[in-house]
């Protein structure tokens, strides 16, 4: 929050408060409480006052002021409490001997809760207190003394008490996390150096690993001058106990920081390093002097992040492990910012990677690897082989001007998880994209994401790295070639499958006209709801409207839910149907329509439709899908009529025409007397259209001498029903 400049709005306000601090406050209290109130609200902003009354803020800063007096002078006062004075905001009052990221730990703890921060007011001030422990003067930071940060946070929530107790606990674990991580921090720099000075005797009497322990001080010392957060330390030991097995111990006393507690370690009495889980008896093995990786915990100070571990083995007199002196924290953005191929032991890794790689120095593929070998995550250069490095960034180099989608999956050496790496074309990245990608991995490879990057640099490609806590076995029963269609079906655009599904189907030449023609006629609407092998389908139907002129149309099974229905969508030029026209026809088929929609696809119009039967059921795509679609065109055309009879396309198995017959004998008996009503025959037909099939079988045994009796009433009932067909004829 800036400062706040002389005749502000603010300041009148600031005035007022200390007036009312002033009517209200014993005469004793008042100069370190207006002390108090001008440190505090100095520096607030001008709509921190806005719609507060004088009083409620005068009232704010003697709480303050109370917390300050009672609390123990080197310990730590944390409250916090619903404000409904303030509207539905929550106050979390923080008082601690100032010291570095105490805004951050705060802010971090209340955001990552969910909360969000409407003001933060974060004085610094030297307290002085008479014999009594009372509060005698508030002074300025630059004064003389011991200086205490007093933070007044208000953040938006409903807070009952549950929630209250539950972040003021959280709130406190953080800073006294905070307190013993800065209380500890001069020493655990000293261990820097103490551990510095061991190794360069280790190099001496160890000449032949004299290079790599050289690059581990090295890394030490980078590590020191601002490229690491230090919020623990603690070392470990191996030895062989009287049964001649290995175990693992913490070496007492040695504890800073945020483990200083050394009793709550699992190794504080010796255990079997064969019983320790695998990943940590991997780790505690490892030959290398150094170990980089990632903490499974979170770190509670500065930033919510999992925590960078750093490992440097004990070495005894043969060079064997025997130990391992180890620090927790983070890496500073400093060292983010950084060529991560000028670091110690990374610019070895370069260096690796450079001579496999085999390009010529200067080169453009020698700059290329340089260039991506820096814009990797910092955790996963630590984290991942020389060879696995090499093959990233040559897959990167691969795709670069392709287009194509690759994922790349490397287990860590220490067997804690898996790094995944897809590479994409830039114009394919969203945050949709990334969200499902996520999703999707994690699921397949049966973990949690534990950290993701992004990676978008100067070309075409962008890169997004994940880092997943999963077993080994769990990786290894992964089919990573199913994944990586997966992922490429995530990444690449609706319209990139459908060209691909399209060059599948047809030619080269096809495949551009069918591109220019349709893709910018689909509109967003069509593109999010229908799938690449439907948009297929549609096509090759909207290619078939334009040459022919005739409706077309598909059937096909609805697919979502447990819904027994059909979907129909009908093509048709646009401008010659609409909704309205299309349901009377619809329903006179017998069709019961559930959902309707129209999507207009350049010259033509797709009506959509969710029908069921008049089974209300799903329709038989094989048997009823022909006849609908020739009787739907029929009508369309003007060569049959919409009515009643046509339903019995669907419920008596005829055809269009074979409907026809029965519509003109339906009228013919009309016009006789035959029957009183036009509706009689319709009505009869469609509650028993058994009858209507075999009306129909005694007009076509009469007049069509080609009719196949035999083989469509195979069965003696068969023909004995065509028989009294006949003589009802």
């Amino acid at each position: 929050m800036g400062t706040k400049k002389e005749g502000e709005p603010g300041d009148s306000a600031v005035k007022a408060i200390i007036g009312s601090i002033e009517s209200s406050a014993d005469s004793d209290r008042l100069p370190p409480l207006k002390s108090l109130a001008e440190k505090i609200l100095g520096r607030a902003s001008a709509d921190f006052f806005v719609d507060r009354s004088k009083e409620d803020l005068a009232n704010t800063v003697k709480e303050i002021f109370e917390l300050l007096e009672a609390m123990d002078p080197d310990g730590i006062a944390v409250r916090v409490r619903q404000r409904p004075e303030f509207g539905h905001l929550g106050g979390a009052e923080v008082i601690i001997g100032d010291r570095p990221f105490i805004v951050d730990t705060v802010r971090q703890y209340l955001t990552g809760r969910g909360f969000e921060i409407r003001h933060q007011l974060h004085p610094v001030v030297v307290v002085e207190r008479d014999e009594r422990g009372q509060l005698a003067r508030i002074r300025d930071w630059r004064a003389a003394g011991k200086r205490t940060s007093v933070m007044y946070t208000e953040f938006e929530g409903h807070l009952d008490q549950a929630i209250i107790k539950s972040v003021e606990e959280g709130i406190q674990a953080c800073v006294e996390d905070l307190l013993l991580a800065t209380d500890d921090f001069p020493a655990m720099l000293a261990k820097t150096d103490e551990i510095a000075a061991i190794l360069r005797a280790d190099a001496r009497r160890l000449p032949n690993r004299a290079p790599e322990i050289d690059e581990v001080i090295a890394f030490l010392n980078w590590l020191r001058d601002d490229g690491f957060v230090f919020l623990g330390y603690r070392e470990y030991d191996l030895c062989n106990g009287e049964d001649g097995r290995r175990y693992a111990s913490v070496s007492r006393g040695s504890g800073l920081g945020i483990l200083r507690s050394e009793q709550e370690s699992s190794a504080w009495e010796p255990i079997l390093v064969d019983e320790l889980p695998s990943d940590i008896r991997s780790r505690a093995l490892q030959e290398e002097v150094l170990l980089v990786s990632k903490a499974n915990s979170e770190s509670r100070v500065h930033r919510r992040a999992r925590m960078d571990y750093i490992g440097v083995k004990k070495l005894d007199a043969a060079g064997r492990v025997a130990g391992e002196r180890r620090f927790l924290g983070l890496f500073t953005w400093q060292a983010y910012a950084e060529n991560a191929g000028t670091i110690p032991i990374l610019r070895q890794k370069l260096k690796l990677v450079l001579e496999g790689a085999n390009f010529p120095e200067g080169s453009h593929d020698y700059k290329a690897i340089v260039a991506l070998f820096n814009d990797m995550p910092l955790e996963e250069l630590f984290l991942v082989s020389v060879d696995d490095l090499r093959e990233q960034i040559l897959a990167v180099m691969a795709t670069e001007d392709t287009g194509d989608v690759r994922l790349v999956v490397t287990p860590d050496a220490l067997a804690r998880g898996v790094n995944v790496v897809v590479i994409l074309p830039k114009r394919n990245y969203t945050d949709e994209v990334r969200g499902r990608l996520r999703t999707e991995i994690s699921k397949a490879l049966g973990g949690s994401i534990l950290n993701d990057h992004l990676s978008i640099g100067a070309g075409d490609t962008a890169r997004l790295h994940f880092y997943i806590s999963a077993s080994p076995e769990r990786v290894d029963r992964a089919d990573i070639e199913a994944l990586g269609g997966l992922v490429e079906s995530i990444v690449r655009t609706w319209k990139q499958r459908l060209r691909d599904a399209l060059g599948e189907r047809y030619g080269a030449e096809m495949v551009h006209r069918l591109v220019d023609t349709y893709f910018d006629a689909f509109s967003a609407a069509y593109v999010a709801t229908v799938d690449v092998e439907t948009a297929v389908e549609d096509i090759y139907r909207l290619e078939a409207l334009q040459t022919s002129g005739l409706m077309q149309v598909a059937l096909e099974d609805h697919e979502n839910g447990e819904l027994s229905a059909s979907d129909l969508r009908l093509f048709v030029s646009r401008g010659t149907m609409i909704l309205a026209d299309a349901m009377p026809m619809l329903e006179q088929l017998g069709l019961r329509v559930i959902e309707a929609d129209a999507m207009e696809v350049g010259e033509a119009t797709i009506h959509r439709f969710v029908v069921q039967g008049p089974d209300s059921g799903r329709l038989d795509r094989g048997d009823v899908g022909p006849r609908l679609a020739d009787t739907l065109r029929a009508i369309a055309a003007g060569k049959a009529d919409s009515d009643q009879f046509n339903r019995l396309v669907i419920t008596a198995g005829l055809s269009w025409p074979d409907v026809s017959v029965l519509r003109a004998y339906s009228a013919y008996a009309f016009q006789i007397g035959a029957v009183t009503s036009r509706r009689a025959a319709p009505d009869a037909l469609n509650n028993h259209p058994e009858v209507a099939r075999i009306l129909f079988d005694a007009f076509s045994v009469r007049f069509d001498p080609d009719f196949p009796l035999l083989r469509r009433r195979p069965d003696s009932r068969s023909r004995s029903s065509a028989s009294r067909a006949s003589a009802m004829t």
